[in-house]
């Protein structure tokens, strides 16, 4: 809970006006450029599998003819947008809308969780309003897209392990299980986080070593027994315990080659025109097909060379937090900065070049600050063990992306990044107040 009177009330503006600009903004573009709202594969494909849910009571993203279920992604968030398709003629507002008002409850979670770990008020803040404004934080609630689900989840169970009593006892850490689960059934790379937010449960909480492994493993029971009903619906359609087809995915996709993908990967592929969309339906897979994946993956892995992979992912990392990486099309995923100017106000080369170098700016000047504060608390008993967890989250996110995580996959990670920036700046105020007083003239 906040305290000064003044803090509550500047929070409530800061979240007043974010909840006006994103609702304003969704309704604007959703009524004069709808044709711009979830265009790039990732959100029609979403789409797709929504209205499949509701026309033909199958998880795909193909035509029904063509009788290939949905393995590469997980089917929570299709789910719910197939629910909002009810109340909106399937227009996707109602799920854009959500997504703007979730933003703005995360600015409020934000908000608590950063006074978790000491920061000032003040600091808090202004950390809070750059959350609920940040340009790529708004593009991506208008699209639908997982991000600001998974987001909101993540989020929401970190403040649960760590604020008031945290996992105090099994039924709460049950409950923080079921939230991972239905985090993975949302994202399936958020598969790489459960076992850091399973370290996150001892960190709210003061019992013992004994207790506080009982409770991890009750959050890991409940997290699989959320995940159950699926991976029985998988093991049914491929022959194996999967969760989700992505990971053999990426690993071909990314760091095969030609000469190192064997040819009966391709043997599954079909190409399906639906809903104006075409979709290579090579990812869903049946129990024919998915060894078919799993072979390429071995046969990828198999000629890899580990040294030059590694290296290769450490060496596109900073691309990951500056959000330069560029895809085979040559479509650009980056901060967006400079393209959410050209959706607002057209081309303009000099501004978009000034736009683009100071992204690079601020984005080195929150690196820098989250090196500090991550120093910082880690130096410091009481925070070590809440932080550490999320910085290797965050270190998890920047470095595991097989060259394919561009900058909205730090998304969900801007709470850990403004955990450590706000410690920086705190720190640093300190400092010069510090400073300043023993200046001053007696």
């Amino acid at each position: 809970m906040t305290r000064a009177p003044r803090t509550r009330l500047i929070l409530t503006l800061i979240l007043g006006a974010g909840l006006f600009l994103h609702l304003a903004s969704a309704i604007g573009v959703y009524v004069l450029r709808p044709e711009s709202i979830s265009t790039t594969p990732d959100p029609l494909d979403y789409r797709l599998a929504a209205l499949n849910l509701l026309d033909h009571g199958q998880f795909s993203f193909a035509a029904p003819e063509f009788d290939a279920p949905q393995l590469l992604r997980t089917p929570l968030y299709p789910a719910v947008l197939a629910a909002t398709y009810l109340l909106d003629g399937r227009t996707g507002l109602v799920m854009i809308l959500i997504q703007s008002s979730l933003v703005i409850l995360m600015g409020w979670l934000l908000f608590r969780l950063l006074l978790v770990f000491r920061i000032p008020e003040r600091v808090a803040l202004i950390l809070v309003a750059f959350y609920v404004f940040e340009p790529l934080q708004w593009l991506y609630t208008l699209h639908t897209m997982t991000e600001t689900f998974s987001s909101f989840l993540l989020l929401t169970l970190t403040l649960f392990a760590l604020a008031a009593k945290g996992i105090s006892d099994w039924r709460r850490a049950a409950l923080f299980g079921v939230g991972l689960g239905l985090l993975v059934l949302i994202k399936p790379s958020a598969t790489m986080w459960i076992p850091f937010m399973l370290v996150l449960i001892p960190a709210g909480t003061a019992a013992g070593v004994k207790e506080k492994a009982v409770r991890i493993l009750v959050a890991l029971c409940f997290v699989l027994a959320t995940l159950s009903p699926w991976i029985v619906r998988n093991y049914g359609l491929t022959g194996y315990a999967v969760v989700s087809s992505s990971s053999p995915f990426n690993i071909i996709y990314f760091a095969g080659t030609p000469e190192t993908t064997p040819a009966t990967y391709e043997d599954a592929v079909e190409y399906a025109s639906y809903n104006g969309h075409t979709n290579k339906v090579w990812y869903a897979y049946t129990t024919h097909a998915y060894p078919m994946l799993l072979e390429g993956k071995r046969a990828v892995l198999e000629q890899a060379d580990y040294t030059s992979l590694i290296m290769r992912q450490i060496a596109y990392a900073p691309t990951v937090w500056f959000g330069f990486t560029s895809l085979q099309n040559e479509m650009s995923y980056g901060h967006n900065y400079s393209l959410i100017a050209r959706f607002a106000a057209g081309t303009n080369e000099v501004r978009d070049r000034v736009i683009d170098r100071a992204d690079t700016v601020l984005w080195s000047v929150l690196l820098v600050l989250t090196l500090l504060g991550s120093m910082l608390m880690l130096r410091d008993r009481t925070l070590r063990w809440q932080y550490l967890p999320l910085l290797g989250m965050l270190l998890a996110t920047v470095f595991i992306n097989l060259t394919a995580s561009w900058a909205r996959m730090l998304l969900p990670m801007y709470p850990a990044v403004l955990i450590a920036v706000g410690t920086a700046m705190a720190f640093i105020l300190d400092r010069r107040k510090r400073s300043g007083s023993r200046s001053t003239p007696v």
